[in-house]
């Protein structure tokens, strides 16, 4: 698949998040798996700056939407990195 394809999938699952309490019904760890693929999938070989510059704030501020609220729950690597 495309990372657009991906970016797109981003922008869907916080649009569920922010419509419904139904994703908090979602095992942490498939979203955890769905995050950390978007952004291996989006980032690709860029560093993280570089993943930082190129993306659009629209993108990115989802991503992080995700991120805080995995980082509820568990201990995550720093934003746009990779375990």
């Amino acid at each position: 698949m495309r990372p657009e394809s991906f970016r797109q999938l981003c922008k869907h699952v916080v649009q569920k998040m922010d419509s419904s309490n139904g994703i908090e019904e979602t095992p942490h760890e498939l979203l955890k798996n769905i995050y950390f693929l978007i952004v291996k999938t989006v980032r690709g070989s860029k560093s993280n700056q570089r993943f930082h510059g190129d993306e659009s704030p629209d993108f990115l501020k989802s991503l992080h939407s995700i991120y805080k609220y995995l980082n509820t729950f568990d201990a995550m690597p720093l934003f746009g990195h990779l375990p």
